[in-house]
């Protein structure tokens, strides 16, 4: 059976020490978000390739953190679009409470779900957003 992987972000966190033998992470960018294409899991490690960049063994998985993820709602406005901006909605917070925010970061993927509900992943953040 062929593995499925679901492309997903993550940002480079800086680090660079490995038990592992893995790529040089000398030519990724801290604080940049990567999109993680294949994911290889051993018995000790787990390792992985990025969309764009090459890649021969892949990158330690340590080196990366989750971008941070939201539920949003916007009340009105046009459908997200890549390359466009989330303006005037609300996201949750981690503590419950609601937050009013009126611009987000360039929008980079979205992926309809329904009529009104979208995963948007902008440059630093995902949002479940309901419309």
């Amino acid at each position: 059976m062929e593995k499925e992987i679901i492309m997903f972000p993550v940002i480079y966190n800086g680090q660079t020490d490995s038990s592992c033998t893995c790529d040089d992470p000398s030519i990724l960018q801290k604080g940049k978000v990567y999109w993680v294409n294949d994911v290889e899991q051993g018995d000790s490690y787990t390792l992985y390739f990025l969309e764009g960049i090459q890649s021969s063994i892949g990158f330690n998985t340590a080196w990366f953190d989750d971008i941070p993820s939201y539920e949003a709602v916007m009340l009105i406005g046009p459908i997200p679009k890549v390359g466009s901006y989330l303006k005037n909605y609300r996201r949750r917070l981690f503590n419950g409470k609601w937050e009013r925010k009126s611009e987000s970061s360039m929008i980079e993927r979205v992926y309809m779900i329904s009529t009104d509900r979208f995963i948007v992943y902008t440059q630093n953040s995902c949002y479940f957003l309901t419309r």
